[in-house]
């Protein structure tokens, strides 16, 4: 029969293992027309109901878009 701890080890490997097979999870701002992840802020405009805009322009490609941010 095998021991407590052999048994405990043998679920930790089960668990990372499915943890590894698990399906990565794409979050974050994504240009629209590249699909890179990388911008410059090109201006802030702080607390309109609450929330901050932020104009963003993608390194890449040169496209602007417009975020709007709040506490959470």
């Amino acid at each position: 029969m095998p021991t407590q701890h052999a048994l405990d080890s043998t679920r930790a490997r089960e668990k990372l293992a499915a943890m590894n097979k698990a399906e990565p999870v794409d979050v974050g701002l994504r240009c629209p027309n590249c699909h890179c992840r990388h911008f410059y802020v090109v201006y802030t405009r702080p607390k309109v109901n609450g929330r901050t805009m932020r104009r963003r322009e993608c390194r890449h490609c040169g496209r602007r878009i417009v975020t709007y941010e709040r506490v959470g």
